[in-house]
Parts: C-alpha cells; sequence; structure tokens
C-alpha cells in the first residue's frame, strides 16, 4: 500500500518531469530501503491506482510509531531512518497536504482522501458528493483544514446542523489557489454554501517583488537581493523589510493588499452558491496605519491572515453574503497529546522552532467558537433551501 501512495504522490507532481520509469525506480529505492516492505505488490496497470485513506492512514502511522518511542519527526535529519528520508524525499513533503497526516497523525487522524480531478489530498471524513441532504463546501489554509486538531470547526459545524462537509482546506494557500482549481470550484458549486476563510496575503499575490508559486507559501524574488531565488513568503517579507526604504515597503504592502482583494474578489465570483467570508485567527484584523506613523515590518504584515487589515476586511466583505469574525488566542497554551500514548508531545519543524502547545495555528477552543459563530448565519442559508 506504500507503492500505490508513492506511486500516486509522483504521477500528481507538478514540474516534477517523473517518467514512468523514474517512478519505478524511485518506488524500488524505498521498497528495497531498511525492508521498508515486506513484499513487493503487483501493481500492473499504475496509472490507475489510487490510494485509499487507509493507504494515507498507514503511511502517517510510520513517523507516528517513532514519536511514540520519542524519536523525532523526520525534520531532525540525523535521528530518522533511511526509509523514512527516502519516503519524504520523493513524495515533496512540504509541497503536499499529505504533510500533516506525516507529521502530526499521532495528534490528530486526518482521515484523508481524494476527489477526482482534485490534485491535493482533503480532510475527512469523506461524504458523498451527491445525497438528498444538506452540504457546505470550505475553502482556507491550514486552520480550515485544522491542523494538529482532532475536532475542526467544518466537521463541527456539519454535525451542529447535519450537514455533510467537504473540507478543502490546504496549508499556505491564498484565494489565487482557489481560483485555478476548477474541479473544486465546479464540487463547491454544487453544495448549498460555501465558507471561505481569509486567507493570507503573503504568498499569493504578485507585486513588484516577488511572484507566487502555485498560490501556496512560497514565492520566486523578482528583485532585491535574492533576485531569481525561492522563499518562504514571511521570510521574504522580513528580508525586503530589511532591505528596502521605508517608502518602498510601505507601498509594497499597499500594492500586495490591492492585489489580494481582487484576488478575493475573483474567486467570490467564481461561487455561485451562498457564500460567507470568515476571518479566524490569533489576532483581529491589523489596524489600518498611514505612512507618516510609527509602524515596524510587524505592524504591516502581522501574523497569519498576513497583512490583512480593518480596510481589506471591509473591501474583501462586499463580494460575500456575510462575513463572521472569530479571533483570541484562549486555548493557545494548552499542550498537544499524543493520541496513542496520551502523553503530551512536541513537533521539531526546524532547529529553532519547536511547536509545544495549539499556538501554531489556531486552538481548538477557537475552533469550536468559529463553529458555534457560523451556526446561525449558515443555519439560515441552510433553512431557505430546507429539504424538510
Amino acid at each position: 500500500m506504500a507503492e500505490r501512495l508513492i506511486r500516486f504522490v509522483l504521477r500528481n507532481r507538478k514540474n516534477s518531469g517523473y517518467y514512468k520509469t523514474q517512478i519505478d525506480a524511485d518506488v524500488s529505492d524505498v521498497i528495497t530501503s531498511e525492508r521498508l516492505l515486506y513484499r513487493k505488490p503487483e501493481v500492473p496497470n499504475y496509472t490507475s491506482t489510487r490510494p485509499t485513506s487507509r493507504d494515507l492512514f498507514r503511511l502517517g502511522r510510520l513517523l507516528a510509531s517513532f514519536q511514540k518511542t520519542g524519536i523525532p519527526t523526520h525534520r531532525s535529519a540525523g535521528k530518522c531512518s533511511l526509509a523514512q528520508h527516502k519516503i519524504l524525499k520523493i513524495i515533496g513533503y512540504k509541497r503536499m497536504t499529505l504533510n500533516y497526516q506525516l507529521e502530526s497523525s499521532h495528534i490528530a487522524d486526518y482521515d484523508l482522501y481524494t476527489l477526482p480531478g482534485v490534485d491535493f489530498t482533503l480532510r475527512g471524513p469523506q461524504w458523498p458528493l451527491h445525497s438528498s441532504s444538506q452540504s457546505i463546501s470550505f475553502l482556507g489554509a491550514a486552520q480550515t483544514f485544522g491542523a494538529f486538531c482532532k475536532y475542526p470547526f467544518p466537521n463541527l459545524l456539519g454535525e451542529m446542523l447535519s450537514a455533510r462537509i467537504f473540507n478543502y482546506g490546504r496549508g499556505g494557500a491564498g484565494p489565487g489557489f482557489y481560483s485555478n482549481q476548477k474541479a473544486v470550484i465546479e464540487n463547491v458549486n454544487q453544495t448549498d454554501c460555501c465558507i471561505v476563510q481569509v486567507m493570507s496575503a503573503r504568498s499569493s499575490v504578485k507585486n513588484s517583488y516577488m511572484e507566487s508559486v502555485e498560490g501556496l507559501t512560497t514565492v520566486r524574488m523578482l528583485k532585491g537581493a535574492k533576485n531569481g531565488h525561492r522563499l518562504q513568503g514571511h521570510i521574504a517579507y522580513r528580508k525586503l523589510g530589511d532591505e528596502l526604504s521605508r517608502d518602498d515597503f510601505f507601498a509594497l504592502i499597499e500594492e500586495t493588499r490591492k492585489g489580494f482583494i481582487e484576488q478575493c474578489k475573483v474567486l467570490a465570483e467564481q461561487i455561485t452558491v451562498p457564500k460567507v467570508l470568515l476571518y479566524v485567527g490569533c489576532d483581529a484584523p491589523l489596524k489600518d496605519l498611514d505612512f507618516n506613523s510609527d509602524w515596524s515590518t510587524h505592524n504591516l504584515v502581522g501574523l497569519h491572515p498576513h497583512m490583512i487589515s480593518e480596510r481589506v476586511m471591509l473591501e474583501v466583505s462586499k463580494y460575500f453574503d456575510d462575513t463572521v469574525l472569530v479571533y483570541g488566542r484562549t486555548g493557545s497554551d494548552k499542550h498537544m497529546v499524543n493520541r496513542f500514548t496520551g502523553d503530551y508531545v512536541s513537533i521539531k519543524r526546524s532547529e529553532s522552532y519547536t511547536v509545544k502547545t495549539h499556538n501554531c495555528y489556531i486552538s481548538p477552543y477557537l475552533h469550536m467558537n468559529a463553529a458555534l459563530s457560523l451556526y446561525e448565519p449558515i443555519n439560515k442559508i441552510l433553512s431557505k433551501d430546507g429539504v424538510f
């Protein structure tokens, strides 16, 4: 089953240049590494093989088993097995929604699955696309996906409203990412309503200094000291904040915000069902600062959703039927718990950053609060379209 998953991911990697011979070589390399698989199953027609949610779960358990025994995850380079390194390298770890299952399946089982035409894995539970019951779709980033959370707000809201839910949340996504996802938009427009998270403007918008890479967290620099380099969006803005004059950096932020508003407008116009805008984060939208005021890079960029100010919220809200704001830090100090051992657990993401509590994304408390805040506006929409 690991072979099926590896083949599936390799076939769907964009710009990878993989062909069947390369896939076969890499799969064989992984299979023979430390006897990861006891035998190589026969896959006569690899082009039609798709992973099941069980395949994904079992591969996630591979890393979870190392967490249970106290060995850090893949990010600690010298302490993971050769087999783990090969798998993570082949599937393009940082680019796949699958990363959360690999990284934190010992904290939450994301019950991943796939849909035809959608080139990233989705968080479950998997519901029938067509049924007599009502349905709600969700677009957003890691907060919507529910990283590190057993009960994300889409699942809670669906349960509260007796509705099927389709969680298309993807870590690092911006509005421009979804505008280019034809199958996702088609599926969204077959649901009864759609909730769109206010996503970050840090890396999904092209501006004078950078362009987005696939509408996700990475940007390609177009000018400046890092011209031609690929960087994470938040790092790019941090470096430009040090490099540019105050005039130029302030203008860059304004340009990016304008582009973000336009992306949200385009996305909203593609969604033909009732749509609700959701702002969810640790902090409230940023205050709009005048150039002559006393500001820093952090004041203009902020935390996720980056660069979203009160004025940006006001402009974007015009394109949606309703807007809900949920923010706060309650519960962000609570520890993550290993669901297999019951022990507190941390995740080392780099040499300088270890996640120990629910302060990385939004806390389970905020997920619950988001579901409660969305209940009335979504219930109102579903009541108008009621089937009872």
